[in-house]
């Protein structure tokens, strides 16, 4: 009797029973800026990850994680950097070759 695969099988193949590992991301992808004056790190696997001003967060959306790093930022510097952000993983991201950001 052929087995059902389970709901992660399905829609992610190799991310069933038994698998070591499941990446759905591309991996690695990175961008780093400097915004008045701060150098600022964004990385994404399965979360968002950011570095900044000595302090880190992640979270499921890079203006998630932004926020809880620099607080103290307008909207508008806010929307600013990450604009500036995702235009750089971008651009990394189209020069390596690799998938959807």
């Amino acid at each position: 009797m052929p087995r059902w695969p389970d709901s992660a099988e399905r829609l992610f193949p190799g991310c069933g029973p038994g698998e070591e590992a499941c990446r759905t991301e591309t991996p690695g992808l990175k961008a780093t800026v400097t915004f008045q004056g701060i150098e600022v790190t964004a990385t994404k696997i399965r979360l968002w990850h950011v570095d900044a001003a000595g302090r880190s967060a992640s979270a499921e959306f890079l203006d998630q994680a932004l926020e809880l790093v620099l607080p103290r930022l307008s909207y508008e510097d806010l929307d600013s950097l990450l604009i500036r952000l995702l235009s750089e993983a971008a651009t990394r991201n189209d020069r390596s070759g690799g998938g959807e950001i």
